[in-house]
């Protein structure tokens, strides 16, 4: 049926099935552990296929997915390298003044 319309209208019907395209995406995000664990948006992962996380220094690294959770856009990924990262340290809640 495809063929028919695109004749209807003078175009030639391609002979093989375009490929599936390849998307990448680009995001921000933050170690929150030394062992490599990140933190980023859902939406900058979802429905990867593969991961890479280029840090500042311009080191390449490849990630996999830990966990998502669409409500908040958060994800966390892991590093498969083993290896020390710098990280995000967190203060206690307890601490905080209104006004902070």
């Amino acid at each position: 049926q495809r063929e028919r319309f695109l004749e209807q209208f003078g175009l030639t019907p391609p002979e093989e099935e375009p490929e599936p395209r390849e998307g990448r995406g680009q995001g921000s995000g933050f170690f929150i552990t030394g062992e490599g664990h990140i933190v980023t948006n859902n939406h900058v992962v979802e429905n990867a296929v593969e991961i890479e996380i280029i840090t500042d220094n311009g080191s390449v690294l490849e990630a996999e997915l830990v966990g998502t959770d669409p409500e908040t856009d958060l994800a966390v990924l892991k590093v498969k390298d083993d290896g020390t990262y710098p990280f995000v340290d967190f203060g206690s809640s307890k601490q905080l003044r209104r006004g902070d």
